[in-house]
């Protein structure tokens, strides 16, 4: 019954949670809605998660000794309250896009940040802002997601 409990606990829970994700030393924590921190371990598309500070999120993975496992997460919105989608810059005609990590959709970036985020072409950035009547992504904040270009 020991072992059985010990395999329990090493494999882990499964957890879906909401908080905001902030930096704590050499680490990043999930701060929970309650107030409750949380480790994270960050692998694969989820490792770019640890160049925000302070964005809601919703993550999904197996916690198990005290750190969350992320295996899949949602950006809900940005620090300034507005939606926020994290994705790859791709060139898309004159235009450049910004290929959403969750549903892949293409999102059309507005003309006005084409030139700032040229160089950022196949880079992890996230972008706040909101969809104008053009169906354009009206950018009011963004972060480039690489090591060093932040």
């Amino acid at each position: 019954m020991k072992w059985l409990l010990l395999v329990c606990f090493s494999a882990g829970c499964a957890v879906s949670v909401r908080g905001a994700v902030v930096p704590s030393g050499d680490n990043v924590v999930l701060r929970e809605l309650t107030g409750d921190q949380t480790p994270l371990r960050l692998r694969g598309d989820a490792r770019v998660l640890r160049f925000l500070d302070g964005e809601l999120l919703e993550l999904s993975g197996v916690q198990s000794w005290g750190r969350l496992r992320v295996v899949e997460w949602r950006l809900i919105e940005g620090v300034s309250g507005i939606p926020a989608y994290i994705g790859i810059v791709e060139r898309y005609g004159q235009q450049l896009s910004l290929r959403e990590y969750n549903s892949g959709a293409q999102v059309l970036l507005e003309p006005d940040v084409t030139q700032e985020l040229l160089a950022f072409i196949g880079k992890p950035v996230m972008v706040e802002g909101y969809i104008d009547a053009s169906n354009q992504l009206a950018v009011v904040h963004y972060q480039i997601l690489v090591e060093g270009e932040e």
